[in-house]
């Protein structure tokens, strides 16, 4: 049963910091490293908090800012209404993205208290280790998380929009969206935030290695002996809650960049081992992009290597189910990146499934021009250009427990970092007006 909470957020003080906005930056899993060496040329910028250069100058940068001002808490506890608006290229709609922040309470092993956060990807040990030790120096979410939740009334749309008529913050990213962000003080429309989400599922869209720092520390206190109150902030977690029946949830293809063991690439020997499970059609020549040849076709994939263009179609005679040995669901064997993982990468290139979470033979890549660029640059490297998934498949997925490949979905746009921080500290939450908002039992909507 979800339960969100509201939370006194530390933000940036304009008069002590210049505008806010300037020191805002992308998530640390998108973070480019040439955006990552401009922003820390910036002496107050989120990203010494959130990608810092060691956990120690994090944490010395929070509590210099903290005693300067340039990070204020706010008096009292709110949720944090957080809009979008953008376009996607070749379109020319816009969308508006609504949702707001709060803490969600993260639900123990065994027990039916907090909040059930569906996960549909799996995560990579060594990262969640990593941002868990900051986690722990800090004792702060840097950005939240973003799930999803199910309101096909739109009831919280109407209270959010009255107040994104009065934004506290306004500002266009590296990503060209404009993020606008209202406070909810008010108890009575935060208790209706509260009733709304009750009873509701809470999908994870993305932020799995940062939910599972928050959950592996929270363990591993406990595990520890630490005593943790019922209301303790190490509860919950940050979280970005939008609403799966609107039409601003966009998931983009995350592209793969395959790279050959012997250094080269020889077209022939790995066209042929593909033609046992694909229709190989030759498409260099075309007119139509390889990335909407792509989307035109279904099980199909573009392949690059060098000056050749490939399109990739799966044989209809292969059955991507009662093919595929792994001990998966049908419901994610059928999926185009479970195909692409098990039918290209393990059995016609070599590298096994069960190891391609962790090898480096494979990079992710959200540019399709990149993608293709390297490609055609490196001799050692073919890029596969993929459909993406739809949201009816990541729901089914979800559903059955069981987890994607890795990087199987990308969520446009990214939520910026910086707008506000939770401070997960029992020492800094304490509020005479905290108890109103009952955190440790279901509330109602009171008038």
């Amino acid at each position: 049963m979800p339960h969100i909470r509201p939370f006194r957020a530390w933000r940036y003080d304009d008069l002590a910091c210049g505008e806010a906005a300037g020191n805002f930056s992308p998530l640390f899993d998108v973070v480019s490293p040439d955006q990552l060496e401009e922003l820390y040329q910036s002496p107050c910028n989120s990203i010494h908090l959130s990608v810092p250069q060691t956990d120690d100058s994090a944490l010395q940068k929070l509590q210099e800012w903290k005693s300067r001002g340039i990070l204020r808490q706010d008096p009292l506890p709110g949720i944090y209404v957080y809009y979008q608006e953008f376009s996607l290229f070749g379109e020319d709609k816009k969308y508006v993205r609504k949702g707001f922040i709060s803490l969600v309470r993260m639900q123990q092993p065994g027990q039916n208290s907090g909040t059930e956060i569906i996960q549909h990807e799996g995560t990579l040990s060594a990262s969640v280790a990593e941002r868990t030790r900051l986690l722990e120096k800090t004792l702060l979410n840097t950005a939240p998380t973003h799930g999803l939740y199910e309101d096909p009334e739109f009831e919280l749309e109407k209270i959010m929009d009255l107040y994104m008529e009065h934004p506290v913050y306004q500002y266009i990213d590296y990503q060209g969206v404009i993020n606008k962000m209202a406070v909810i003080q008010d108890r009575r429309d935060i208790l209706r935030f509260q009733s709304s989400l009750a009873c509701k599922k809470v999908y994870l869209a993305d932020g799995h290695h940062r939910l599972g720092s928050s959950i592996a520390l929270r363990d591993k206190w406990l595990t520890e002996g630490k005593s943790l109150p019922e209301d303790s902030f190490v509860h919950y977690h940050m979280m970005y809650l939008t609403n799966l029946c609107g039409d601003d949830l966009r998931i983009l293809p995350i592209h793969r960049l395959f790279f050959l063991k012997d250094g080269t690439r020889n077209p022939n020997p790995i066209l042929a081992r593909l033609r046992e499970y694909f229709e190989v059609e030759d498409i260099t020549f075309d007119r139509t992009p390889i990335y909407n040849a792509v989307q035109s076709h279904h099980h199909a994939f573009g392949m690059v290597m060098g000056s050749l263009q490939f399109l990739l179609k799966l044989r209809a005679d292969v059955d991507p189910v009662a093919l595929n040995d792994l001990p998966l669901p049908s419901v994610i064997k059928e999926l185009d990146y479970t195909i692409l993982h098990y039918f290209v990468f393990d059995k016609c290139l070599g590298l096994s499934y069960e190891v391609q979470h962790a090898s480096d033979a494979i990079k992710y890549l959200k540019d399709y021009g990149l993608a293709v660029k390297q490609a055609v640059t490196w001799p050692d490297r073919i890029a596969f250009i993929t459909p993406g998934t739809q949201m009816d498949q990541m729901l089914r997925v979800c559903e059955t427990g069981q987890l994607m490949p890795q990087k199987s979905t990308y969520f446009y746009p990214k939520v910026v970092c910086g707008m506000a921080f939770a401070s997960i500290d029992d020492n800094e939450n304490n509020s005479p007006f905290d108890f109103g908002f009952g955190v440790t039992s279901s509330t109602t909507t009171t008038s």
